[in-house]
């Protein structure tokens, strides 16, 4: 049976190597929180954003609306021509579709700040078996 004396200070590195693993996985931790917490800023700030857009696209669909229906006016009373006209269903045409595209990247925004924040039902993006 033998007894080590002197384990040629092993014991004093490996504690001091176990302190230093403990820092670095505070600062990884300090560091993966303050990322998350950006990304939550961000995810917020595109929500924000969007509904901004929302509220500008409507407006335009409004006007693009009302333009569409002097211009259908003016068609009926031959103040306009043909291609007057589908110019102004065209502009109405492109205003709806930027406004649902506003609306689909707001829903986009608040699905990943759902997700960041682990509020998402992941079961229903599940494909059915």
């Amino acid at each position: 049976m033998s007894i080590p004396l002197f384990e040629g200070g092993q014991r004093y590195h490996r504690i001091k190597q176990a302190r230093i693993q403990v820092d670095e996985m505070a600062w990884q931790r300090e560091n993966l929180e303050r990322s998350i917490r950006m990304q939550v800023d961000l995810a917020m700030d595109n929500i924000q954003k969007n509904v901004r857009q929302i509220a500008s696209n409507s407006e335009s669909v409004v006007q693009a609306e009302k333009a569409h229906s002097i211009m259908e006016k003016s068609f009926e009373i031959g103040a306009a021509s043909y291609l007057d006209l589908r110019d102004s269903e065209l502009a109405l045409t492109q205003a709806r579709l930027g406004y649902y595209q506003s609306i689909y990247n707001f829903l986009i925004a608040n699905s990943e700040l759902e997700n960041l924040l682990g509020n998402a039902d992941i079961e229903k993006y599940e494909k059915s078996k």
